[in-house]
Formats: C-alpha cells, structure tokens, sequence
C-alpha cells in the first residue's frame, strides 16, 4: 500500500513512501513489546501499559492493526508478561505465539478475534524453548520441554499444533521414545531432527507430523 512499517524503540511507525508524509506511531500509549506482519492488510503487535500509582492496573495487550483502515483493535489482554518476545508465527491462518510468565512459558493462538484467541499448552521456563518455531505443511514445530507440574512430562520433546488444542501435541511416544531433540530441518516434505534414545545414543528421526509417522532411521548413530 505504498506504506513502510518499523520497529522504532517503544513504537511502530508508519511511513507513506508515495505521499512522503511524515511519520506517525500506530500506538501513543504505553510500550510495543514484539510485532509481526501477518499478510498484506494486518499487523499483529502487543503493547505494555504500566499504571505507576497501581500495579495491579498494569496489562499486556495484544492488538490487530488493518493498514488499509488505520485502525487497531484489541484483541486479548493478558497480565504482565515476565518475557516480551512473544515469536509471533504465522501457521495454518493462525498466529501462534508466546506468553512467558514466571513460572511457566504458554503457548498462544489467535485468529484476530477475541473468542479465537486460546491458549494451547504450557512448557517450562528457564530455556524450555529451544528452537522456537519451523513451520511446515501449516503446523509449527517445537523443541520444547513440558510445564513441571505437567504429569507427562519427560524431557525434551518435539511439539507440533496447527493452532487448536486438539492439533498441539507431543511426536513423543512408547514405541518411538526420543529426548533432547534439536537441529529441526525440512527435508523432501518431512521433518528432521536428532535426538538421544532411550540408551543416550544420539540418532536421527524424521516425522509426517504425526506420532506414528514419527520414527528413529536405523544406523544413524553418532556422538553428541
């Protein structure tokens, strides 16, 4: 739209290259946490506001901005974020995307709307998140370790979602188990990644997204 959009400190500026008007910020409250341009017309952006008189009055809100209209709207408020990089990823018409708190560090989607903004799982903090996203055939992969008070948690594993709970699990399972998962690659329409079995030998797997297409390539073994 003839339109440049930056990061700027605390603010997102929008420039018109046609009309050479001068630069104006999207938001004059509060702080830009993280931003993501989702497609031609939107742009996602989270913003912090702090009430210095009331800390209980501080928020972080995640808004919606049309480039065509001008206008922003409040998608979801959350409170506030411990972490404000938030890796915005665009997967399957959805934006998937962090919530880091204290104690735990959640996984989010939205379609744009606030009944479409959902939670879909919870991972640990503190490097729970190794890798933070690929995305293939609209779902994102995840090298991620589950909350602690997750009663399945193991370790490490590789998470998939396509934006709804019932698509965000584990590739982890009894048959295939893996741990410390890493270097997530695309290959010839699957995913690769190297991992340790359960004897601590490092192999190498590659998965179609689900767990039973989720399997360990015999005589891959290697040094960690």
């Amino acid at each position: 739209n003839g339109k440049l959009y930056y990061h700027y400190y605390n603010d997102i500026r929008e420039v018109n290259l046609i009309a050479c008007t001068d630069e104006i910020d999207l938001h004059s409250d509060g702080s830009i946490l993280d931003y993501f341009w989702k497609d031609a017309t939107t742009i996602y952006y989270a913003w912090s506001y702090n009430d210095w008189d009331d800390d209980a009055n501080d928020k972080d809100i995640l808004v919606s901005y049309n480039t065509t209209t001008g206008t922003g709207t409040d998608i979801y408020q959350f409170n506030p974020l411990y972490q404000t990089e938030m890796s915005f990823k665009n997967v399957n018409g959805k934006v998937i995307f962090y919530a880091e708190y204290a104690d735990d560090k959640q996984l989010w989607s939205t379609d744009g709307t606030q009944a479409g903004t959902i939670q879909l799982t919870s991972f640990a903090t503190s490097g729970a998140v190794t890798q933070y996203g690929l995305v293939h055939n609209n779902k994102i992969y995840i090298d991620a370790i589950l909350s602690p008070n997750d009663p399945d948690i193991r370790g490490y594993e590789v998470f998939v979602s396509d934006g709804t709970v019932a698509g965000t699990y584990s590739l982890y399972s009894a048959t295939t188990p893996f741990n410390y998962p890493r270097d997530l690659q695309v290959y010839n329409n699957e995913v690769y990644f190297s991992a340790t079995d359960n004897y601590g030998t490092y192999q190498i797997y590659h998965t179609d997204g689900s767990i039973n297409g989720t399997s360990k390539i015999p005589n891959t073994q290697f040094s960690g």
